[in-house]
């Protein structure tokens, strides 16, 4: 069996919505071998240690990035709740994420993906202003 290959993360200073339409990747903070499976979407905070990404075999990712305080005013989640960890994207907009996940899971080419991740960031931004 062929064994797949980490991927090192360093440091960053981003808050993001990653979608993994496929096989989901396993995270390892620092360098202590725990493994911690990651779900088909996610919400992220900034990172101020070194991560490693296992990756699965059918990998695809996409990763939206925000402005400073974007994601704040989009969820209502401090960014420091999220600094060196991530939450399952699902907690935070259930129903929605459900359906952009299984759309994306669908999906061939990334051209298709981001009119269907734009739909759902509209969708948050105009409940975000109610």
């Amino acid at each position: 069996m062929i064994e797949l290959p980490v991927k090192r993360y360093w440091r960053r200073a981003e808050n993001c919505l990653t979608f993994l339409p496929k096989d989901p990747e396993k995270i390892e903070y620092g360098f202590d071998g725990k493994l911690i499976g990651s779900t088909h979407s996610r919400l992220q905070g900034q990172y101020t240690i070194t991560t490693n990404i296992h990756v699965g075999r059918d990998f695809m990712v996409f990763n939206v990035v925000f402005q400073p305080e974007a994601l704040y005013r989009l969820t209502g989640i401090p960014s420091y709740d999220l600094t060196n960890t991530f939450v399952d994207a699902e907690a935070v907009s259930s129903k929605e994420i459900r359906l952009v996940n299984e759309r994306l899971s669908y999906t061939k080419h990334y051209i298709e993906m981001i009119e269907i991740v734009e739909n759902f960031l509209y969708f948050l931004i105009h409940k975000s202003k109610k």
